[in-house]
């Protein structure tokens, strides 16, 4: 084992950011999900969101034999990360303010309960955003979880039930980088669409 003096001793320009996981298209699974809270402080809501966990069990350019260049690059990107299949990918964070682990804006993750101030007492299902999860308009089902999972007969499901049998069910992701508002972080890691897999 190293003693600090050692490590302090250590050549800075071995120091190197570690590598981050490739953009690009793949196919996930939902592993679970959690009822995170979030707040928007612009409208004075606050609620619960649907969170899922995903693991890409398969990478689109990887497969796709029509581009050998881009299927080469992938791959070295893929080798240079390391096991990007056992990587679980959630959108949330940890607020500052708080401490809470927090609903992070994803187009994954799906705002679906009002809640007071301190998310504990529930004011009602957030109708502004959860047709975006799920709808029914004149017995015709849309949404996340019919549209991009492809689930189907749901209208009898109460909430928790429909969540809970998002598990397993994959879904196309395209994750790409944006750029953070800090110019001294890394860009940030999001999920740019998804379509059904």
């Amino acid at each position: 084992m190293s003693n600090v003096k050692d490590l302090l001793s250590t050549n800075v320009a071995s120091f190197k950011a570690p590598p981050r996981f490739p953009a690009g298209n793949y196919i996930t699974v939902i592993e679970s999900f959690e009822m995170l809270p979030f707040t928007w402080k612009k409208s004075g809501t606050n609620g619960l969101t649907y969170v899922p966990k995903i693991r890409a069990i398969s990478c689109v350019e990887l497969d796709d034999d029509s581009n050998p260049d881009l299927q080469t690059e992938m791959q070295e990107a893929l080798d240079k990360y390391g096991d990007w299949t056992a990587k679980v990918h959630e959108f949330a964070y940890t607020s500052a303010d708080t401490n809470k682990r927090m609903a992070a804006v994803s187009a994954i993750n799906f705002p679906l309960i009002e809640t007071d101030i301190d998310h504990e007492d529930a004011i009602g299902i957030l109708e502004k955003m959860a047709w975006r999860f799920y709808m029914n308009e004149d017995g015709t089902e849309s949404g996340f979880v019919i549209d991009v999972l492809g689930m189907e007969d749901c209208q009898d499901d109460t909430l928790i039930d429909l969540a809970e049998k998002t598990i397993d069910r994959k879904l196309m992701v395209n994750f790409e980088y944006e750029p953070n508002q800090d110019p001294t972080r890394q860009p940030n890691f999001m999920v740019a669409s998804i379509t059904q897999a």
